[in-house]
This record gives structure tokens, sequence and C-alpha cells, in this order.
């Protein structure tokens, strides 16, 4: 199984789109939206939301906000949340409850990922989710081998 662990803001919000609200979401930018479609019909990879949007949101709701704003992939999950909203170490734990090993990307412009880095895709709030960062996702994905799940070389 592939998986990105995806940030919503700085990703598929961006400066071009914060302002813009849709009931009580922000919309999400029509590029970065095409650029991660792009990316899971490429790849094949399903969506674990790591952003602080799903604090307040359910898998089916989230799922079906992103499908209204054009997003084709599938949400499988949440990472956990942690009281000291350490982001790597949620991505961690997720990895750890896995029986299987997956093939994951990060996609987030904010957070430091220590030994995740390599696998970590990041973005800017005023361009989002871009042709460059899509292409270098499919990249890491075709280069797995030989990496352990904490995105070490093993």
């Amino acid at each position: 199984m592939r998986v990105v662990f995806l940030d919503v803001d700085g990703v598929l919000v961006t400066s071009r789109t914060e302002h813009i609200l849709i009931s009580r979401f922000t919309a999400f930018d029509a590029d970065a939206v095409r650029e991660m479609n792009r990316l899971t019909e490429t790849t094949g990879a399903k969506f674990v939301l790591s952003s602080s949007w799903r604090r307040s949101e359910r898998v089916p709701s989230m799922q079906r906000y992103m499908r209204s704003q054009g997003i084709a992939g599938e949400l499988i999950d949440f990472t956990g949340i942690r009281r000291d909203s350490d982001r790597r170490l949620e991505i961690l734990e997720w990895l750890d409850r896995q029986p299987e090993h997956p093939d994951f990307i990060i996609v987030d412009d904010e957070y430091e990922f220590l030994e995740l880095e390599a696998r970590r895709i990041r973005t800017h709030m005023t361009t989002g989710f871009t042709a460059e960062h899509c292409d270098r996702a499919i990249e890491l994905f075709h280069s797995r081998s030989g990496m352990t799940k904490d995105g070490r070389t093993a």
C-alpha cells in the first residue's frame, strides 16, 4: 500500500484560496488538486490526513468534502492526535499500528520531520502542491526499495 500523509493548509489550500469559504471549510486550490489527483492516479496512493483539519472532522465527512473539491483519491484514515502536537510522532505511531509495511510520503508545508525528512515533500502556502512536487513524490514512490518504514535506508 502507498500512503500520502496529507496536510491541507499550504498544500491544497493556498494563499490564492485561503479567503474563500465553502460552508465551514476553505476552498482548495484547483492547481494543487490537479497535481494531487495526478499523484494518486499515477501511484495508487491513498490519503491519511495528518492536518489539523482532522481535529474537527471524521473520515467520511472529510472524504465528502475532498471529493466536492475535486480530489479523486481515497481518504482512508487520520493520524492520531498527541497532546504535544508532534506530527512526526503521530505519523510514526500510525505506521507502527499497520500490519503491513506501507510505502509513504509526507506532504506538508511546516513541520520538521527529522528522520522522516527524506520522505517529505515540502510545499509553500503561496503555491501549494505543484507539478514539481508531484514529480518528486512519484519519484520517491518509485525509488522506495531498500527503505525502512521510518524512511531510512535499510
